[in-house]
């Protein structure tokens, strides 16, 4: 009976010390030096979570900063941007966890050989005045990774290259892809039913126009000729509005929109829902069959937009 008690105890014990082997280190960290983990990779920023206020990067040609706010993170400068809230509470979480696979010189005398002599600056401040900062150099030979330096530590490393470019944030990749502000708890088929109202138009010329009676919730067409239309056919217009998000943002306030057809758009699709009326437009094809460049009337933002879905846009009017 004894020895069965011990086998279990030592059991116990093996289990507990492999559980605090594989755990994570929490978000509190004492010290501000990298330090290894057990699995060999190697923690750059040794920092308190729960005490980090701020955050800037100094990306070449952009500058962010971040404040902590009682509600969450906050885009402070620059100011105007509508900003991606996902992507900014998930930056301290990214820069906590953020862990390098290898060092790749003890000392360098020469920084510019990693790009280090001018590199991007991320700054992560703490409430008590202390702050971290990760210089982040070129990109590494095999580009699967960058070259990075901690505070004034002489040693380099090398970071993942996806895992580096989500906290080496621009103005342009922390914009907000919800490009028709739609509310994203919403499903994509309550967003389509909260539509009542449709304009779709082909090289400037309306191909049809639509309205939802709030009382059945049948759509007529109203434009170019009164009639019914099939829901059946309307479907696929309100799925593909209310599925809108732009894949990567390509110029703010261009000088000529001649260069991404949208001066004179080949497509545009006006709608009207609980909040208010938009119009998105959308103009040359990005990638043939792919992508189209599109922005939204009002916002100065090209982005490129997926074509899928948009099957309908080249359809006659005989089959709405």
């Amino acid at each position: 009976m004894k020895l069965y008690r011990n086998a279990i105890i030592l059991a116990a014990v093996a289990v507990l010390l492999l559980v605090i082997y594989l755990l994570p280190a929490g978000k509190n960290r004492a010290g501000n030096h990298p330090y290894q983990n057990n699995d060999g990779t190697i923690n750059l920023l040794n920092i308190d979570l729960d005490k980090v206020n701020e955050i800037d990067i100094d990306n070449k040609n952009n500058k962010l900063v971040f404040v902590k706010k009682e509600d969450g993170w906050a885009l402070a400068e620059p100011s105007g941007i509508k900003y991606d809230q996902s992507v900014a509470d998930g930056l301290p979480l990214s820069i906590f966890y953020l862990a390098s696979v290898k060092t790749i010189d003890e000392k360098s005398n020469d920084l510019s050989e990693y790009g280090l002599d001018h590199p991007s600056v991320i700054s992560v401040k703490t409430v008590d005045g202390n702050f971290n900062t990760l210089k982040v150099g070129n990109l590494a030979s095999a580009k699967d990774g960058y070259y990075v330096k901690v505070n004034n530590g002489g040693k380099i490393y090398i970071i993942d290259r996806d895992k580096a470019n989500s906290i080496l944030l621009t103005k342009t990749s922390v914009k907000d892809k919800n490009v028709l502000s739609f509310n994203r708890e919403l499903r994509p088929r309550m967003l389509a039913d909260d539509i009542f109202s449709v304009t779709m138009e082909k090289g400037g010329t309306t191909v049809f126009s639509a309205r939802k009676n709030a009382a059945d919730g049948v759509w007529s067409m109203t434009s170019p000729v009164k009639g019914n239309i099939d829901n059946d056919m309307i479907s696929p217009v309100l799925n593909s509005i209310s599925k809108v998000l732009a894949k990567e943002f390509i110029a703010e306030n261009p000088p000529d929109l001649d260069r991404f057809g949208l001066k004179k758009p080949a497509y545009s699709l006006e709608f009207e829902n609980s909040t208010g009326r938009k119009k998105l437009l959308i103009g040359d094809e990005k990638e043939v069959g792919n992508e189209f460049y599109a922005m939204v009337e009002g916002v100065n933002d090209i982005f490129s937009l997926s074509e899928a879905g948009f099957d309908y846009l080249d359809k006659p009017l005989r089959e709405f």
